[in-house]
């Protein structure tokens, strides 16, 4: 397995990633070890896993097979100058869940239906379109979440911010959990933030991220991107979707099934107005 790490960045830059486990020490390659930052004089030179440009504005890595299973933040870096330096932008983050052999496909978007409940609404008995309709079932989830603002099957979802809002509000619902929340402090070091700073609400929509009682936020960085908030969103069980979420999603397949030419142009105007009627329901709005 290869190419775990993906960054989408504009072209004509040299990137490169850093891995650091759940308490924020930093995988080095070489000792085939994590660590903390700097031990035994170490840089950004011996942390770096050097990432490709592969022409679509796109770049990839391999993760390290010699870590363990388990989860893991992945920093993607900007070199500036002619080898990877501490000072080093900051180009995007992820997390990956490693089986110790290959990415298990965190942060993935599962459809709010199957394959099966697909071609039952279209009443399709043969096996000829699976892969078609499974495309578009997909496709048609994926739409649907995005117009509601939600996450349907539970996945990673990662947010930035300029800044700490006084009440950070995740842009998808509903809100499960807050994995960990990173800020670049005001030398440009990436921390994590201890979870006891903050409570987490997510017994009503939006989820919120607030102040704990008597903390505050810590003085960040000014920069674009400054604070990164990972959590987990969606229903745990596809079962747990709502009916009416789930009836929108066939009729968006049903709509992309008998208007194929026309899949690759969706617009709001062209969905079916039951669609919009059925999602309107529960669609979240997010002003943070």
């Amino acid at each position: 397995m290869s190419d775990e790490i993906r960054q989408f960045y504009t072209a004509g830059n040299t990137l490169y990633a850093i891995i650091r486990n759940t308490v924020g020490q930093v995988w080095y390659p070489t000792g085939e070890v994590f660590e903390d930052w700097g031990t035994g004089g170490r840089a950004a030179t011996d942390y770096d896993i050097p990432l490709t440009y592969t022409g679509v504005q796109e770049y990839i890595g391999d993760f390290d097979t010699n870590i363990d299973a388990g989860r893991y933040d992945v920093q993607v870096m900007r070199r500036v100058g002619g080898a990877p330096a501490d000072t080093d932008p900051f180009a995007g983050v992820t997390q990956i869940t490693w089986s110790g052999s290959a990415a298990v496909g965190v942060g993935e978007v599962g459809a709010a239906i199957t394959t099966a409940q697909a071609k039952e609404h279209l009443r399709i008995t043969h096996s000829d379109d699976d892969t078609y309709i499974a495309a578009i079932t997909l496709a048609a989830s994926e739409w649907c979440e995005e117009y509601q603002n939600r996450v349907y099957v539970q996945r990673e979802v990662i947010d930035y911010y300029d800044r700490f809002p006084t009440i950070i509000r995740p842009r998808k619902s509903p809100l499960i959990s807050v994995d960990d929340i990173y800020y670049y402090n005001t030398s440009g070091v990436l921390t994590l933030l201890a979870a006891t700073v903050y409570d987490v609400g997510t017994y009503k929509e939006p989820g919120r991220i607030a102040l704990a009682y008597n903390q505050s936020w810590p003085s960040i960085r000014n920069m674009i991107n400054a604070v990164v908030v990972t959590y987990q969103a969606g229903w745990v069980a596809r079962a747990n979707i709502p009916e009416e979420i789930k009836h929108a999603v066939k009729l968006m397949v049903g709509h992309l099934y008998e208007n194929r030419e026309a899949a690759s142009q969706v617009t709001i105007n062209s969905i079916p107005l039951g669609v919009k009627s059925l999602l309107g329901m529960k669609r979240t709005i997010n002003w943070s």
